[in-house]
């Protein structure tokens, strides 16, 4: 059996690497030809615009690859079945559920590998990407860590805890120095919303240092004079789906303790928790039509039916996440939804053709 297991396990992850390597070729020269948009802009060229790319490639490598094993799983199944090697091994006594077994047992395989890269590459590469793009689009220093956005304005130093697309920069900390270098404020602001008329901190705590001690004041607002330009929001905000899990953990935290919605992040974090699932259902999608109504079907019949359901799938998935975020629905009943809509239709699947 464990030449068996070798045997199957082999083809299915073979295939699906080499499905997940056509996938990730295809999406990386997408995101190359839209970096190109900007290629010029600073000191950013096509070297810059290239390295970024090829840095997101850890994190394109996790999202793809409940696809890639859909696909993996039909085109691997579907070589041994146009073979008869699945004829043979069912005449040799083995049956179908060990058939699946050695198959789910391949796939745990590409789930260790797909998590390393999104959880452990993913995080790294994207910081050292969104530097370097940074670093050739601002036109002022900054750095950009996993705990946010540091970067020099004239005689103060800020920390931004998170930059949203939307324009708004939540968990702002300036420290602002005199002459000698000497800190003589510090201000706190839970938000900042860029206006008309600049930026606007709201939810201040502003502390003021001086010889007679440390005066603290609380404002509701004020305006914040700073020469960040929103335009710098797009080259470093990070998206929620493009976090690590433990990243968007600590920043829910920051997001309940301010009392800020964080319906988009907890959708996010629970994607990515259950991805690793996704990739199992989406495997176990793929033996139904192997040993059932594709089985004498052509191989080009196998990548479209995966490619239909990949799509479906995809729009299934933002449907339910889009939905959830209208009207307030449980973020983890939005993001495990469509994956126990699709491992019924596996099972049911399975279950007819016995």
């Amino acid at each position: 059996m464990r030449l068996l297991d070798r045997h199957i396990g082999r083809t299915v992850i073979t295939t699906t690497l080499i499905v997940l390597a056509i996938l990730l070729a295809l999406f990386t020269f997408m995101t190359f030809l839209s970096e190109l948009k900007i290629v010029g802009r600073g000191d950013y060229g096509y070297l810059q615009a290239l390295t970024y790319v090829v840095m997101a490639i850890p994190r394109l490598c996790y999202q793809l690859m409940p696809i890639a094993a859909l696909l993996g799983g039909l085109v691997g199944l579907g070589m041994l079945a146009n073979q008869n090697e699945l004829t043979v091994i069912r005449a040799a006594g083995v049956s179908r559920a060990r058939i699946i077994m050695s198959v789910m047992q391949a796939a745990l395989l590409l789930v260790a590998f797909g998590f390393a890269m999104g959880q452990w590459l993913a995080p790294r590469s994207e910081v050292f990407a969104q530097n370097l793009r940074a670093e050739a689009l601002g036109e002022q220093p900054t750095l950009q860590t996993r705990s946010g956005l540091w970067y020099r304005d004239a005689d103060s130093f800020v920390h931004i805890r998170s930059m949203e697309s939307t324009g708004r920069l939540l968990g702002v900390d300036i420290y602002m120095l005199d002459d000698h270098h000497h800190l003589r404020e510090y201000r706190h602001a839970a938000m900042a919303l860029y206006q008309a008329s600049g930026w606007r901190l709201h939810d201040v705590r502003r502390r003021v240092l001086d010889p007679g001690g440390i005066r603290e004041r609380q404002l509701a607002e004020m305006t914040w004079d700073t020469t960040i330009e929103p335009d710098l929001l797009d080259v470093v905000a990070v998206r929620p789906e493009n976090m690590a899990i433990w990243e968007l953990r600590d920043y829910l935290d920051f997001l309940h303790a301010n009392e800020l919605d964080a319906g988009r992040h907890e959708l996010a974090f629970w994607r990515q928790i259950l991805t690793p699932m996704t990739t199992m259902v989406m495997v176990m999608l793929s033996m139904p039509f192997v040993f059932g109504s594709l089985r004498a079907a052509s191989m080009g019949q196998r990548v479209m039916v995966g490619a239909l359901l990949g799509i479906s799938f995809y729009l299934l998935d933002q449907m339910s996440g889009y939905i959830g975020l209208v009207y307030h629905i449980d973020p983890l009943v939005c993001a495990l939804a469509p994956g126990l809509i699709f491992l019924a239709a596996a099972w049911a699947l399975l279950r007819r053709d016995v």
